[in-house]
């Protein structure tokens, strides 16, 4: 669910607290540094690179004890470097290099076999060339209450950092809404759970000629994929 607060969206999650001794800060350091932006190969893609930064530094991927431990909390970003070729541009250098192709062999005509192989080779060289869509998320875990919150509410960011940390971690992140939250009360009684979990969600009425600024979505106003 994403939330707004101000100027800042972000996606709120739930997941287990950690227990004394449980995952030692270095264990922690060692794997925002060992899937840091750029590090693990597994990670990217020609199109997209994605992995841990500073909090305060989005161009610096190392972290040790300073960089991410406060107070009560745990502070790092997410980072995504995106490459994108324009589709107009892509066509017409595509055809100027089938035109070169055929003319070296002397032909009139490629195979589809052919044509492809010229397709990927262009797009690789393009995606090399290219400047990457730099965006950058933050992320505090209050690892203690067992809460988290990643500054994003786009759906294919959140998803894409979810199953990272997952990975590294190995914690599953649950969306905090209410319903979420009552599981995790001891003192509620199992038959008023049961009762409130069975509800299903209802669209808010907005009152006519309200403005698209007064409604409240379910993934709040954050980046779209």
């Amino acid at each position: 669910m994403g939330l707004t607060s101000g100027a800042m969206t972000y996606t709120h999650f739930l997941l287990d607290p950690l227990a004394d001794g449980e995952l030692p800060k270095q264990r922690i350091i060692t794997a925002l540094n060992d899937h840091a932006l750029g590090v693990n190969p597994k990670l990217n893609t020609p199109e997209l690179r994605v992995g841990f930064v500073h909090v305060l530094n989005p161009l610096d991927a190392t972290f040790d004890f300073q960089k991410v431990f406060y107070t009560n909390f745990l502070a790092f970003s997410y980072r995504e470097d995106a490459k994108r070729i324009p589709s107009g541009t892509f066509k017409i250098l595509l055809k100027e290099e089938m035109e070169k192709e055929m003319t070296a062999r002397n032909r009139q005509r490629l195979n589809k076999a052919e044509k492809e192989e010229i397709k990927e080779l262009l797009r690789e060289r393009l995606l090399v060339q290219a400047l990457p869509d730099i965006k950058v998320f933050d992320v505090l875990w209050f690892h203690q209450k067992g809460e988290l919150m990643v500054f994003s509410s786009s759906r294919g960011v959140v998803e894409r950092f979810r199953k990272l940390f997952r990975a590294v971690f190995e914690r599953e992140l649950l969306t905090r809404n209410h319903f979420t939250s009552l599981t995790r009360l001891d003192d509620v009684p199992r038959d008023i759970q049961s009762q409130v979990l069975a509800l299903s969600p209802t669209k808010t009425l907005v009152p006519p000629g309200a403005g698209a600024s007064e409604q409240e979505w379910e993934d709040g106003s954050g980046d779209q994929d």
